[in-house]
């Protein structure tokens, strides 16, 4: 049922790692692990992607609202989900999730802020922020729903169907669904 989600695709693996109920102890899922090789096939793809997702701030403003939308349409999934994997109570996680697409409009309405740091005459400097690179994220496995908007790096819900992402278009080509690991 869960894979990850890598430069558009839909990857397993064998080895797949347990997800238990902190609240119950039951097993209710599992999820692939991934291995050295997907993080760096998932970074080189997010690298590839970057400079489009870094050009066209419309598109990317339309991507980010179009998954905030999904996310907002299927925050009681994604509550269920998260309950189950983090035994947290039902309408926190659904909050989490409604939260997590408030986010993503938030990024994708703020505007670039841009400083003047001298304006004579005979020279104008400003200082206009802008995104440098691809970052990779590790974050706890029972991390709420998350979003780096803007990046070419988008994290959800461990447990989320990455299938849904894809289907949605959430994130650019080259991003990446929280791959699992059991560390290196």
């Amino acid at each position: 049922m869960f894979h990850m989600l890598i430069d558009g695709d839909l990857r397993d693996r064998a080895t797949r790692l347990p997800v238990v109920n902190p609240a119950s102890g039951d097993e209710v899922f599992d999820v692939p692990v991934c291995t050295r090789d997907d993080l760096d096939d998932a970074l080189m793809a997010a690298q590839a992607a970057f400079p489009e997702w870094c050009a066209d701030r419309e598109h990317r403003r339309e991507v980010m609202y179009g998954c905030a939308d999904v996310i907002e349409s299927s925050a009681e999934e994604i509550g269920r989900i998260q309950t189950l994997e983090q035994g947290m109570p039902l309408g926190v996680s659904i909050d989490s999730a409604r939260q997590a697409a408030n986010t993503f409009r938030v990024y994708a309405d703020r505007e670039v802020p841009r400083t003047v740091v001298r304006d004579s005459p005979t020279e104008r400097i400003e200082v206009v922020r802008r995104p440098l690179g691809v970052i990779a994220a590790i974050t706890a496995w029972n991390g709420p729903v998350a979003a780096r908007a803007g990046g070419c790096w988008t994290c959800g819900p461990a447990c989320w169907p990455a299938s849904r992402a894809r289907r949605a278009g959430c994130g650019p080509s080259g991003s990446c669904r929280r791959p699992i690991s059991r560390g290196w």
